[in-house]
């Protein structure tokens, strides 16, 4: 659920392109990092070390020296840039922000064996405002908390689009109020496959407490017209739910008590940000009749 809200421009810091680091070549983990990177446009190092550094859960809130070293290495390599996100002074030290370089892009075009033209990255792709980015980086949140702890269940993230892969296939829902077909837009749409071999079906919304409760309750209507007539044909699977994560806990409970208001039987899973960590995010979900989901039972 994204907004039109503007904040202050996030502060760029430049590559060093420096390409005769003594010793050092890029690995196939340095590789999937900057695929990733590209997949979800800003991450931080916290989201890249549960992903591909972390291996046990007790590594899940510690730093990873390897990580470290990795970074700097793409950094000075020229394969990333790092950039500042903002904040207030009373909000302590902002985290670096990891995004792709014009080299960067042609290691991923590379990597996923695609011509480089075709690798959806501009220079312009880096400047964004921080509300933007605050955005985007809960949607790789999600992304890297699901990613990290799916496996610890025998889970596989077997499918994962982003906004712009969404935009593509224009989907339609006929909105009952306004008499027409309108577009949905989710921030994402992931498909679990678990280990008895059923799959969930999730869309994603990101909600970043800006939008009014009518807002709300039309988007959450068009995705139940689309569950009823439509998402089996675009997807193959016969239902889906939908992952809704918010910034607080009163805002939550007002997007359940909206929901609920709107629709028959079970459709969303709400949680806070503060669920998106691997030990919390698969069993951190509620549902509008106050019980708790575990993403990982069917």
């Amino acid at each position: 659920m994204s907004s039109d809200h503007m904040t202050q421009p996030l502060v760029q810091n430049k590559t060093s392109k420096n390409t005769n680091l003594r010793g050092w070549r890029i690995t196939s983990r340095d590789l999937d990092i900057l695929v990733a990177i590209y997949r979800f446009r800003f991450l931080t190092r916290q989201l890249i070390e549960w992903v591909f550094f972390s291996f046990a859960e007790a590594d899940f809130d510690g730093r990873s020296s390897a990580s470290g070293r990795r970074l700097q290495a793409l950094h000075d390599g020229g394969y990333v840039e790092r950039l500042v996100l903002p904040m207030l002074p009373s909000a302590g030290r902002a985290p670096l922000v990891y995004a792709l370089s014009s080299r960067g892009a042609d290691a991923v075009a590379g990597r996923l064996g695609i011509d480089r033209e075709n690798v959806d990255w501009l220079p312009r792709h880096n400047r964004a405002t921080a509300f933007f980015m605050e955005h985007t980086l809960a949607i790789g949140r999600l992304w890297a908390s699901l990613a990290a702890a799916a496996p610890r269940r025998e889970i596989t993230i077997d499918t994962w689009m982003g906004e712009a892969e969404l935009r593509r296939r224009d989907i339609q829902v006929y909105d009952i109020d306004a008499n027409r077909r309108l577009p949905l837009r989710p921030d994402g749409y992931c498909e679990l496959l678990h280990p008895n071999n059923t799959v969930s079906a999730l869309f994603v919304e990101m909600d970043m407490g800006t939008e009014t409760n009518a807002r709300v309750a039309r988007k959450m209507r068009a995705y139940d017209s689309y569950r009823r007539r439509g998402f089996e044909e675009g997807f193959d699977y016969q239902t889906f739910d939908v992952l809704v994560v918010t910034n607080g806990r009163r805002r939550m409970e007002n997007l359940i008590r909206v929901t609920g208001k709107e629709i028959e039987g079970r459709l969303g899973l709400f949680a806070t940000l503060d669920a998106l960590h691997p030990g919390r995010v698969l069993a951190g979900w509620q549902d509008c009749q106050g019980r708790t989901i575990d993403l990982s039972e069917t």
